[in-house]
């Protein structure tokens, strides 16, 4: 590394902590933590513009105890080339045990809306997609998945269309549930 890319380096983290990031121990294995810790995180790379090349390098610096310790141990020769995404990746193949990833992979396709909002829903689906990306194929599944689990007076407005991502299906239920509940008033 150039000494101008490492002062770039070093500027870029003393940026990054000025903002605070989370830190992560590895001693809650709740997925539901790792989850959200990985998620504050890619909200503080967008909200400070943080290209794909710096996280991971960011990222470690917010590793603390038994986190660090197996950050140290798996690391590899590529550490400098290592994405986000394959960083990611090996965090939640680290804290979340096939088990886990089943019965995530379980609640995805079981879930129902019931008498919650479409917001909450929504939520929770997206909370639980995050957790397991590689539980559906593509974004058509994502799709079809959350659709399924709707309540029929809501579902009965899509039938006759056919979404081909999720987020144009949010869009959509959104849409209808405020425009139910327009009629109501």
């Amino acid at each position: 590394m150039s000494k101008v890319e490492q002062e770039r380096a070093r500027a870029r983290l003393a940026e990054f902590r000025k903002f605070d990031p989370p830190r992560f121990n590895g001693l809650s294995v709740e997925s539901r933590v790792v989850e959200a810790w990985v998620r504050a995180l890619e909200k503080l790379f967008e909200d400070l513009y943080i290209p794909e090349r710096d996280r991971v390098h960011l990222v470690v610096h917010c590793l603390e105890g038994d986190a660090h310790s197996s950050w140290l141990r798996t690391r590899t020769d590529r550490f400098e080339n290592l994405t986000w995404e394959e960083f990611r990746g090996m965090l939640y193949r680290a804290y979340f045990p096939n088990s886990v990833k089943k019965k995530f992979e379980n609640d995805l396709k079981r879930m129902r809306q019931e008498d919650r909002s479409v917001q909450e829903y929504v939520r929770e689906f997206v909370q639980v997609l995050n957790c397991v990306p590689s539980a559906v194929r593509d974004e058509q599944c994502k799709a079809y998945l959350i659709e399924r689990g709707l309540r029929s007076e809501i579902y009965q407005f899509l039938q006759p269309q056919h979404f081909r991502t999720l987020d144009e299906v949010i869009e959509m239920v959104l849409w209808v549930e405020r425009g139910a509940a327009g009629m109501k008033e």
